[in-house]
């Protein structure tokens, strides 16, 4: 796990993280991270990639899908560059994705090319982010890419129980890994879902009278329990059918169920954890 940190200017500020961009790919929303680009840049927020910059798939492949532009991995990382170039000073964690991780007898086209590129901190496959303010903690975040393998599924019936089971399954999957992050995010799935802390009541006694209270963000310390934390999947910039009707995606090829493509954002508000916004492109 990479150890890496942020320091913030302000006590107020937003963190975006986009992932699985996927340069290269038949299915690159192309127009999506042009909305990230001039979000980021226009607001100032700082920014990780969660890997999966690049699609990566050379032509030799079995999954390899036709595409008309950079069907060279080493072509897309060069236009990785170019891409995130406007908005490389505020990035502070680039992951490396499965997609990249494949490639590794050739190379870390990652690190050697678009973190030495832009001049980014590179966050392996996993990173834990402590975020400070004037030298101060305010929280840790762990940035995870996401296993190589597997998918974030639900067979429920009903459309609101099959996310409320992709949420628990993300929760279940995150809260092990780490005990001291108020932030647990991961990629690689293509999902858009956050798990807020849990709003649950307690009853206890003061003195002579019983009173509640509700759990909330614990946002330090070595053990934070697994309810009071943010879960988050990152979501993607991955089409499930290309622009090109004549091109074929792996998705479609494997049924692949529509997602809705963008990014989470961060808001911390006077260095409090206050709520993280879907962002949908």
């Amino acid at each position: 796990m990479k150890r890496l940190s942020l320091e913030v200017a302000s006590p107020t500020f937003d963190i975006a993280l986009p992932g699985d961009t996927h340069i290269g790919s038949v299915s690159y929303h192309e127009k999506g991270v042009g909305q990230l680009i001039d979000h980021i840049a226009s607001s100032g927020c700082y920014w990780a990639h969660m890997g999966d910059w690049i699609e990566a798939i050379t032509t030799d492949d079995k999954r390899y899908a036709w595409s008309k532009e950079n069907p060279i991995p080493l072509l897309q990382a060069q236009e990785a560059v170019k891409t995130f170039q406007p908005i490389a000073d505020k990035c502070f964690c680039a992951l490396i994705g499965n997609h990249e991780l494949k490639l590794h007898r050739f190379g870390n086209l990652v690190k050697d090319v678009i973190c030495s590129s832009l001049s980014i901190p590179y966050g392996a496959y996993m990173a834990h982010v402590e975020v400070k303010h004037e030298g101060t903690k305010l929280f840790s975040m762990q940035l995870w890419h996401g296993p190589s393998r597997g998918l974030l599924t639900s067979q429920a019936k009903d459309y609101e129980q099959a996310i409320a089971n992709l949420k628990a399954s993300l929760k279940m999957r995150l809260k092990y890994m780490v005990s001291d992050c108020a932030i647990q995010a991961c990629g690689h799935y293509h999902r858009l879902l956050t798990v807020p802390p849990t709003n649950q009541l307690y009853i206890y006694r003061q003195g002579t009278k019983i009173k509640q209270g509700y759990l909330d963000g614990i946002q330090t310390g070595a053990y934070i329990d697994p309810d009071r934390r943010w879960y988050v999947c990152t979501g993607s910039f991955s089409k499930l059918y290309p622009d090109d009707e004549d091109a074929i995606s792996y998705a479609e090829v494997s049924g692949y169920k529509p997602v809705e493509l963008g990014y989470p954002v961060i808001h911390v508000v006077d260095k409090q954890i206050k709520s993280i916004e879907q962002v949908v492109v």
